[in-house]
């Protein structure tokens, strides 16, 4: 990227709306369409969103030895989650038993592991990309200081949280889309 931090921190930032708004337009049919197709193209949205927020990272890593930022100094807002579950119940009902999986955190211990769903991991980050969508209606929140701390604080949230989300169901997604009818939806 060239130009000025302001302007890489802006553009980098709209790509993460971007992505995040497209993943929120995906979840958001899933009441009428649940299909292998559909579980493909959200493997996809997921892809990007992984990608484009990890580069997001790569783009603060240089100013990560920099002084910290005030915490929340430009404030994400917060998401309702009963909202997101409503999503994910409704996910939920259309996978049936495809809904439940087994998560390992630490897969040299089979005693760290227990039972996630689908629903709940795809809720879990609408939830939290749904107010990294809405910047993209939010005066302002793309040009010069508040661009570069909206996106430290992004690219915060995907890599405490909802990213460990994104790598777990992608997994369990994979599969459904493309296994034997028999493993698989539809």
């Amino acid at each position: 990227m060239t130009g000025t931090p302001a302007d890489t921190h802006a553009t980098t930032l709209a790509r993460c709306v971007a992505s995040a708004s497209r993943f929120r337009a995906m979840v958001a049919v899933a009441p009428t369409v649940l299909s292998r197709a559909w579980l493909a193209d959200v493997c996809l949205a997921l892809c990007e969103l992984y990608t484009v927020f990890t580069s997001a990272a790569q783009v603060l890593q240089p100013a990560r030895d920099a002084p910290a930022l005030p915490p929340e100094p430009f404030g994400l807002n917060a998401y309702d989650w009963n909202s997101a579950k409503e999503v994910g119940a409704t996910i939920a009902a259309r996978l049936g038993q495809a809904d439940l999986y087994w998560e390992y955190f630490d897969p040299r211990d089979a005693t760290s592991g227990l039972s996630t769903t689908v629903s709940n991991d795809l809720a879990e980050i609408l939830c939290d990309i749904q107010p990294i969508a809405d910047l993209a209606t939010r005066e302002g929140a793309m040009t010069g200081e508040t661009a570069e701390g909206l996106l430290r604080e992004c690219v915060e949230v995907f890599t405490i949280h909802w990213g460990d989300h994104l790598v777990d169901v992608l997994r369990i997604l994979h599969r459904l889309a493309y296994a034997d009818e028999e493993r698989g939806v539809g």
